[in-house]
């Protein structure tokens, strides 16, 4: 009887043998800053957080984590890993190393940081499988995420840029940004200024002030919310896509359309002239509000172009 309670009791335990062993290795580094300063963050498998806080000074937090059915393999992975930080002059650049091919080994691993930055320096973030979560920042930002999500919020400065890869972004309140989007959900919404270059995409652009410069978008749904009255001279080309354009009541534009097996669409109250180019080639001229305003020349290919009045 004894014996047979000994195996019982050790087939109990033998499955705790095979729990996971976890290690971490933490990092807190911080750098002082002026007005000048440009901080650089290059990242894979993990988040990013950032926030803008008052003061002088950069603070990093990050956590290289490590889990795994053996302390060995564990140990080894997490020895290949590492953060290296480099001052140079009136930049701060930050980049994940990892040097570990893991194999079966390691059941997971994660490099996350925690940053916070005086509101009005330059950030320049790059992320790829993992999230990048952006909150309120006065300076430039730059961001590049792919295999990975984001959110970015509250971005007063005119030069932010972000482009994003194979994941799903969402952006609000920002004053003026250029976005690159291949492979991906985006929305947008309250954001003064826009020019877009998207790929092979789902995007809701809502409560858009003004597009600027260039509208490109390649085999991609898109919808756009254009609140603002005046409307500059810029390039639009849209590829094998379906664009709807929701326009303010009282926007003054003009656009000069060459469509080649493309339709544009549009209610009564706006200006629409086609005239036949060839076969399934057409022109059109489209305007609102007045003939004096900038004129945007617009380039359709295998596409759909539809205007609503908000």
């Amino acid at each position: 009887m004894l014996n047979t309670r000994l195996i019982a009791l050790l087939l109990a335990l033998a499955p705790l043998t095979l729990i996971a062993q976890e290690l971490k290795k933490e990092f807190n580094r911080s750098f002082a800053t002026t007005s000048e300063t440009q901080l650089m963050i290059s990242n894979s498998f993990g988040e990013i957080q950032m926030e803008s806080v008052d003061g002088n000074e950069i603070k990093i937090e990050a956590v290289i984590k490590v889990e795994g059915n053996s302390e060995k393999a564990v140990k080894e992975a997490i020895e290949k890993m590492n953060i290296v930080f480099l001052e140079e002059a009136n930049r701060v650049m930050v980049r994940t190393e990892n040097k570990c091919n893991c194999g079966n080994k390691i059941k997971e691993f994660s490099i996350d940081y925690k940053v916070q930055v005086p509101s009005g320096i330059t950030v320049s973030l790059r992320n790829s499988f993992g999230d990048v979560y952006v909150q309120g920042h006065d300076g430039p930002v730059k961001l590049d995420v792919e295999h990975g999500d984001f959110k970015i919020k509250n971005l007063s400065h005119e030069e932010n840029f972000v482009k994003l890869s194979f994941g799903d972004g969402q952006a609000s309140d920002i004053n003026r940004m250029e976005i690159r989007v291949q492979h991906s959900y985006f929305n947008a919404e309250n954001v003064e200024e826009l020019s877009a270059y998207i790929q092979f995409s789902d995007v809701e652009l809502e409560n858009i002030t003004s597009l600027y410069r260039e509208l490109r978008i390649q085999h991609s749904d898109v919808s756009i919310d254009v609140s603002g009255s005046e409307w500059g001279k810029m390039m639009m080309d849209f590829d094998f896509s379906d664009v709807d354009m929701n326009v303010s009541s009282s926007a003054r534009m003009r656009m000069e359309v060459e469509s080649s097996f493309g339709d544009v669409s549009a209610p009564s109250a706006m200006n629409v002239q086609k005239k036949e180019n060839g076969f399934n080639s057409d022109y059109y001229r489209v305007s609102m509000n007045g003939e004096s305003a900038p004129i945007s020349q617009v380039s359709i290919s295998h596409s759909d172009l539809s205007f609503s009045i908000r």
